[in-house]
């Protein structure tokens, strides 16, 4: 994911920001599915085929909270690191048609 991000990222910022978006739930569908290596890209592919607008713009507000919190001399990234791994969570859940526990 990363080298794949770091190529597109290099190419041009927008090509990038399109694999960040296609490729973001990878983590989340490794851990959930339990998918073998190189299996939890593709269904994060499959995830993102109709969402990719929706990731596009966690992606673009994720880079915005990461740039705040370092605005705030690195204090605002203990507020800005969890609240972006909660929304891509979120984000997934949505993707995949599960629901968080409501109190």
């Amino acid at each position: 994911f990363w080298l794949m991000f770091y190529i597109g990222f290099q190419a041009c910022l927008i090509p990038g920001l399109f694999l960040a978006a296609i490729f973001a739930p990878f983590a989340f569908a490794l851990v959930d599915e339990d998918l073998p290596g190189i299996k939890c890209l593709s269904r994060a592919n499959e995830l993102t085929k109709g969402n990719l607008g929706s990731m596009f713009l966690v992606i673009l507000v994720s880079g915005l909270c990461y740039f705040i919190g370092l605005l705030f001399c690195f204090v605002g990234l203990c507020i800005a690191l969890p609240y972006v791994v909660v929304m891509n969570a979120l984000a997934y859940l949505r993707m995949t048609y599960q629901t968080p526990i409501n109190p």
